[in-house]
């Protein structure tokens, strides 16, 4: 914050207040940034339990709870979201507000931000993002789990075009209490213009508090960090293992997290004869975490689906790792491919295979690759840059409202 800058009151909503995925550790990160700054942050978040984790929002509002007909409803506008949102944004008065995942609460937070300064940032597929509305639905509700639009089932038919005839529209009418929308791609930003006015949309890159470099590791780990689900690619990654074993018997697979596919991850680790050269983790946040990012010789983001950002790609350039990444989304943007890590086709298990035995046998390579990846890291992706341009945006947005008055 510049000394002619005022602090300012800057309300966070996500919709987990707790880490379990790359954008809520992204605004915890950005919140502690702030408030070194001299800022007044208040974190505001659904009322939803994670277990085994810590909450880091200071208020809750309530998440969308219930069954069929009422879900449903709720999905639409939830007015106990809307009235404690309302509340909330009367007892501490910010100056500006900055919603993530909105589509936990319902469109009605739209409204319930009005007259307030409001910027969005999209952390991933959303009711509103029509290119990637297949990608809002489970994978259960696609034959073979192929989340390709032809093979949706009845259900899954139901679901996308609830999103896309209604979900979406009421999404995009609130748009107008927005000030800005932020992609934290250029993959992303350009995915957006599909769904809102270009002249609104703001590329910025996420940020995060990098951790201190760490020594190549000795042993032959392959880190995993996300969710066990089908859209992360674990079970593809998991099946590459099996040759890399092959190849490299003392190669180990970690994986770090938690998620509706898990039994199916085991059930395939078991299946390929992985039970002795794979250990599971589940969740793991802090020193835990950083501790597994400097164990790993690399790290594996094996996502089948188009990730807007890639933030545990980060997370391992940070810790001076190299990173074996799918060719999707914005990953391309975060890492270079053959200079930070190595990039392939998702679902080519032969080649994720060849390019994670490649820098386990390679070490130079791998040390090369890992110091040119904390360099970049360093160069676009720290939190104190991040920051500074969040706190740019946001005396832009209030800067337009206040001249518009």
């Amino acid at each position: 914050m510049s000394q002619a800058q005022e602090p300012l009151r800057v309300l966070q909503l996500v919709g987990v207040g707790y880490e379990v995925g790359g954008a809520e550790r992204s605004v915890k990160a950005l919140t502690e940034n702030l408030r070194e700054k001299g800022h007044d942050v208040l974190v505001v978040a659904s009322d939803r339990v994670v277990a085994d984790h810590s909450a880091f929002s200071d208020r809750v509002i309530p998440a969308i709870t219930g069954r069929s007909v009422g879900r449903f409803a709720r999905h639409v506008w939830s007015w106990a979201a809307y009235r404690a949102l309302r509340q909330i944004i009367a007892e501490f008065r910010p100056h500006v507000v900055h919603l993530h995942a909105p589509s936990d609460f319902s469109p009605s937070l739209f409204w319930a931000v009005r007259g307030v300064p409001t910027v969005l940032t999209v952390h991933g597929p959303e009711d509103f993002t029509l290119e990637l509305l297949p990608w809002r639905i489970a994978s259960s509700e696609y034959h073979r789990h192929s989340y390709r639009r032809a093979d949706l089932t009845l259900p899954g038919r139901l679901r996308y075009w609830h999103l896309r005839a209604l979900q979406r529209p009421l999404t995009r009418a609130g748009f107008g209490h927005l000030d800005a929308v932020i992609a934290p791609s250029r993959y992303l930003a350009e995915t957006l213009r599909h769904d809102v006015a270009p002249a609104r949309i703001r590329q910025i890159y996420n940020g995060l508090s990098l951790p201190a470099p760490a020594p190549q590791a000795s042993a032959p780990t392959v880190l995993f960090v996300g969710r066990l689900e089908r859209v992360k690619g674990v079970e593809w990654l998991v099946q590459a293992m099996r040759s890399v074993v092959t190849e490299l018997a003392s190669a180990k697979l970690v994986l770090v997290g938690r998620g509706s596919d898990e039994d199916r991850v085991r059930e395939v680790i078991q299946q390929n004869g992985l039970a002795a050269h794979t250990e599971i983790c589940g969740w793991l946040t802090g020193n835990r975490l950083r501790e597994r990012y400097e164990q790993a010789a690399l790290v594996v983001v094996p996502s089948l689906w188009p990730e807007v950002f890639g933030q545990v790609a980060i997370e391992a350039m940070g810790t001076a790792r190299p990173v074996v990444a799918s060719r999707v989304g914005g990953i391309p943007e975060i890492v270079e491919d053959g200079h930070t890590g190595h990039l392939v086709s998702p679902g080519d298990e032969a080649g994720l295979a060849e390019a994670i035995l490649d820098l386990l046998t390679d070490k130079a390579k791998a040390a090369a690759f890992g110091a040119a990846g904390r360099q970049r890291a360093e160069q676009l992706f720290s939190i104190a840059s991040f920051s500074d341009r969040l706190e740019r945006l946001y005396a832009e947005v209030i800067a337009a409202r206040l001249a518009e008055s």
